[in-house]
């Protein structure tokens, strides 16, 4: 392949690379509650100053990838992952677009000296193995949100108990303990603070973050706060039964972790240890066995 489209492809390389780092640096931070509520009450659009210039860098996506797309389905994938960067579902297909050019570039640059044909093929490989990279972080994301959610339940539980043993309606009980809270736990409830500013009322309130919910514990959660306020029982006694529960699931969750750990660490001690130290080991030998000769 002659040097000057070489370098013509090293360049776009480097310029797509920037672009795509600019994009994350630069995007602004996750929507806050009352962003998301009022895009689901009122159907505004968020604004987004930061960073708009780069998102108009990013490459526009074939029409045949918007039409082949679900976008209802991509925009409940990025709900689930707690919209990092507030993408929307386009300039989820947009970012697809831009890995797939940035892993296809990178690819035909190592293998630039091979064939053509055996270069279009990595190319076209590589093309299709970067458009799914962004499903994989998104997966992961959504993943790591719900672990998130599903590690602070048993501590809101507990103290949602001590609140209603005070004499606080669950209403109040929320409004006190919400603010406390930390990470993707807080964001799914401070959405529920937000519709109760709204004029939501708190059983709609909870019926919406049933159906949104990240996390199936915390769906099963809330389930039982609509039960015992539905059916009138005491619902502190529910929930702290419910925290034990949680507490158990948690201790046999992390149990089952740790019993799957020295199996992960197979797979970096044989990709990585073992061959140094056959190398330590038999190098020598091998060595001597060839000078021998």
């Amino acid at each position: 392949m002659p040097a000057y489209v070489s370098l013509a492809l090293a360049g776009l390389a480097a310029f797509l690379l920037v672009v795509g780092i600019g994009f994350f640096r630069t995007a602004p931070a996750e929507r806050t509650a009352a962003a998301l509520l009022r895009d689901t009450t009122t159907g505004a659009a968020v604004e987004r100053k930061s960073g708009s210039l780069l998102r108009h860098l990013l490459p526009p996506a074939p029409g045949i990838l918007l039409a082949r797309a679900d976008l209802a389905a991509i925009d409940v994938r990025l709900a689930n992952a707690g919209r990092p960067y507030s993408l929307s579902a386009t300039e989820f297909v947009r970012l697809r677009t831009l890995v797939a050019a940035l892993v296809a570039v990178l690819a035909v640059l190592v293998f630039v000296d091979s064939s053509p044909i055996v270069v279009a093929l990595i190319g076209i490989a590589a093309a299709a193995a970067g458009y799914r990279l962004p499903d994989m972080w998104i997966s992961g994301r959504a993943s790591a949100v719900s672990k998130e959610i599903e590690r602070g339940l048993p501590d809101m539980v507990d103290s949602l108990v001590l609140a209603l043993d005070a004499g606080m309606d669950l209403e109040a009980a929320l409004r006190r303990l919400v603010p406390r809270l930390r990470g993707a736990l807080r964001e799914e409830w401070d959405q529920v603070l937000a519709e109760l500013a709204a004029g939501y009322s708190l059983t709609q309130s909870l019926e919406r973050l049933q159906a949104r919910s990240r996390s199936q514990e915390q769906a099963e959660l809330v389930s039982l706060m609509q039960q015992s306020r539905r059916l009138g029982t005491g619902l502190s006694g529910a929930l702290r039964e419910r925290a034990g529960e949680l507490r158990t699931t948690r201790r046999l969750r992390a149990s089952e972790e740790a019993q799957q750990a020295p199996l992960k660490m197979m797979i970096p001690l044989v990709l990585f240890f073992l061959p140094a130290l056959l190398v330590v080991f038999i190098g020598p030998a091998a060595l001597s066995l060839l000078g021998a000769r």
